[in-house]
């Protein structure tokens, strides 16, 4: 088994379910990643890690010792989760925010901070067609407004074009990443190298599911969070607490449609190509 599982996402891949169901309760390794709501991520090797990667604040080699230390103190491998790795720049976000670094920067620095220990990488893949679409639904508040033009166009939702994404991950991490499919998450059969997963009696739960209308899906955009700052607080000493917390909150719901035949003609080639990817990828894994 490696010293390092880092899984990077995708966004919209399940990857929610990933980290709840099968990750966190594994006992084979010691999970270091992300937990939702953000505000418990308390773990301070994470810290050290997520602030280096997704905001460049640090230092490799901090993060470096870090995990190591870590890794020999634990005696197991350990497992990182975090899909804002693969999450590139959004038009306008600050050069200070996780959304204003670009992906290629934070992919950079991921590596970094991975010499030295026996990674492995994992990455989530879900047909291009079903991925993109919940993506935007998803990043509505930071697109700003912008249309499908938005899947080429913008740094953020390009790790769905997965021939180019696959180029870039092995050109960093050469036979040490391995691609996860969606419909294994959903089945409940996830297998990687040192890992089997035993497949459950029921269906997995969709975590991260919005509701649907005849013309699109409602996506509910977070206004304010007026407690956040006393539940991070508190976060460390009562995690439960700081999620009541968490929870109160102002929000906008919009309402995106679907997108048309014409519309998804125009992403034709960029499908066929990810789609193309994809299927290779899986099939020589």
């Amino acid at each position: 088994m490696p010293q390092i599982y880092v899984h990077i996402g995708l966004p919209k891949t399940a990857t929610t379910t990933l980290q709840t169901q099968v990750l966190m309760p594994h006992t084979g390794w010691c999970y270091v990643g992300t937990r939702l709501p953000r505000i418990l991520n308390v773990d301070p090797t994470f810290a050290v890690l997520d602030a280096f990667v997704n905001r460049g604040q640090g230092t490799a080699e901090a993060v470096q010792r870090a995990l190591q230390d870590r890794w020999a103190r634990e005696g197991k491998p350990l497992f990182v989760s975090e899909e804002n790795f693969s999450i590139g720049a959004f038009p306008g976000a600050s050069s200070e925010s996780s959304l204003g670094q670009t992906r290629s920067a934070k992919l950079a620095r991921l590596a970094a901070s991975l010499e030295g220990l026996d990674a492995l990488v994992l990455v989530g893949l879900r047909p291009f067609r079903d991925a993109v679409f919940s993506a935007f639904v998803e990043y509505q508040n930071e697109l700003q407004g912008l249309g499908v033009e938005a899947v080429a166009n913008v740094d953020a939702l390009g790790m769905y074009q997965t021939h180019k994404l696959r180029d870039e991950l092995e050109a960093l991490w050469p036979g040490k990443v391995v691609p996860v499919a969606f419909e294994d998450v959903v089945a409940g059969t996830v297998q990687f190298p040192g890992f089997q997963q035993q497949k459950p009696t029921s269906p997995l739960p969709n975590m991260r599911r919005h509701p649907r209308t005849d013309q699109g899906v409602l996506r509910e955009i977070d206004v304010a969070r007026p407690l956040k700052p006393l539940a991070r607080l508190v976060a460390p000493w009562s995690p439960s607490f700081a999620h009541v917390l968490w929870r109160v909150k102002r929000a906008r719901t919009v309402e995106v449609s679907r997108w048309s035949d014409r519309e998804w003609r125009e992403m034709e080639a960029l499908e066929a190509a990810s789609d193309e990817a994809r299927a290779q990828w899986l099939s020589e894994s």
